[in-house]
């Protein structure tokens, strides 16, 4: 009787828990949307890899000599225009906090040994274009 009794109570706990649960999203469709997209934003980019680690960590790689070898003014710019794309094509089923644009100088290598990095905090980007409430 005892056990029915703590059963009974445990119940509600567990379905809570498991509706509070949030399923992480297939990331392969958003992936193949943001490569289409920087191809056609960039046309001089070669090569494009993006990776989602985790649900909250996006990686995107840039294969570019003009990009790699140009201005930093011009790198940084696509590294502000990118955030909100990313926050608009990944906005399902992922929890995005952080991403890395990273310049390589190599267009068709994988393991470039020269590389420029960029961090976007996407957190703090998806609050500041937060429509207002």
């Amino acid at each position: 009787m005892v056990f029915m009794k703590k059963t009974v109570f445990l119940l509600p706990v567990l379905f809570l828990s498991i509706i509070g649960c949030k399923e992480a999203g297939d990331n392969t469709l958003g992936m193949k949307q943001m490569e289409d997209s920087l191809y056609t934003r960039y046309p001089t980019v070669n090569r494009v890899t993006v990776e989602v680690v985790e649900n909250s960590d996006v990686h995107i790689t840039l294969g570019d000599k003009t990009l790699y070898s140009g201005p930093e003014e011009k790198r940084q710019e696509i590294v502000k225009d990118l955030g909100p794309l990313i926050i608009q094509i990944f906005d399902k089923g992922n929890w995005l906090d952080k991403g890395r644009i990273v310049f390589v100088k190599e267009e068709t290598t994988l393991h470039a040994t020269d590389s420029i990095a960029y961090k976007i905090n996407l957190d703090s980007l998806k609050k500041a274009i937060a429509p207002a409430k």
